[in-house]
């Protein structure tokens, strides 16, 4: 999902815009990290609370 918004917004942003190359690098290992790390923190939460035993909203 967040490459499905932030690359089309950043490509749009990097085409339109004159920065220098330092600037231009800047946000690209930014979103590599979260790409790489949020689908991981999200696993990890969410077994946490399944260990957790937590009910769901589906009580029966």
């Amino acid at each position: 999902m967040v490459g499905r918004i932030v690359m089309p917004l950043l490509l749009a942003v990097e085409t339109g815009v004159s920065r220098p190359d330092r600037v231009s690098m800047t946000p690209w290992p930014a979103l590599a990290l979260v790409a790489v790390v949020l689908p991981r923190a999200k696993a990890v939460f969410l077994g946490v609370i399944w260990a957790a035993g937590s009910p769901g909203s589906a009580r029966g």
